[in-house]
């Protein structure tokens, strides 16, 4: 019998774009995954608190990935108390998985900061990187500067650019009624039904 391949995609996903799916979809493909599992973060440790709550981007991730079977929403990170550290949930995860292959989905200024996560190491001991290489990310410049202990523990997935970016979709969202571009329509109505992102 084969050993499960399992994809770990964390993120704040403030709000989940077509962006992430396409990240989740084509790791899943070029690494033969049998599954992604979604792990909406619960208070991130180096970016700012979420603008949407925990249960909000619960329901959106939800609404994102619904009718996608290998894709799945894991809340051990909204179910933990305090600032949500990566090599937890990998710990955690592993400990009650020991029989998977695991990979943790990421962008590339996500490789650029992870030497600043906590026990870097540690998380490599645990699982691979899978990093997407999309145009314009400077992909060579950062290979040609990673420690080798962490070079031999990251797959690269190519992937073409996708303009969409939660930051931006944030900032659209203030101004006036959310567009649709760069959101799956599940998720925009539930943007504008709940008027997240809106200006005070």
């Amino acid at each position: 019998m084969t050993t499960p391949r399992l994809g770990l995609f964390g993120g704040t996903f403030d709000p989940p774009h077509r962006g992430h799916l396409a990240l989740a979809e084509h790791c899943l493909r070029a690494l033969s995954l049998d599954a992604v599992w979604w792990i909406p973060c619960g208070q991130p440790a180096l970016k700012q608190h979420a603008a949407a709550s925990a249960e909000q981007r619960r329901a959106m991730v939800e609404l994102a990935i619904a009718g996608r079977p290998e894709f799945a929403l894991c809340d051990v990170e909204l179910r933990r108390q305090g600032t949500s550290y990566t090599v937890d949930t990998l710990a955690e995860i592993a400990d009650q998985h020991d029989r998977l292959h695991l990979w943790w989905l990421m962008g590339l200024d996500a490789l650029v900061d992870f030497p600043r996560w906590r026990e870097p190491r540690r998380i490599v001991s645990l699982v691979r990187l899978a990093v997407v290489d999309r145009p314009g990310d400077e992909s060579d410049q950062v290979r040609s500067s990673l420690p080798q202990w962490l070079a031999d523990r990251v797959d690269w997935v190519p992937m073409p650019l996708v303009d969409a970016a939660s930051r931006t979709i944030r900032a659209e969202s203030a101004q006036g009624p959310t567009s649709r571009l760069g959101l799956p329509d599940s998720v925009a109505e539930y943007i504008a039904k709940h008027r997240l992102y809106t200006a005070a």
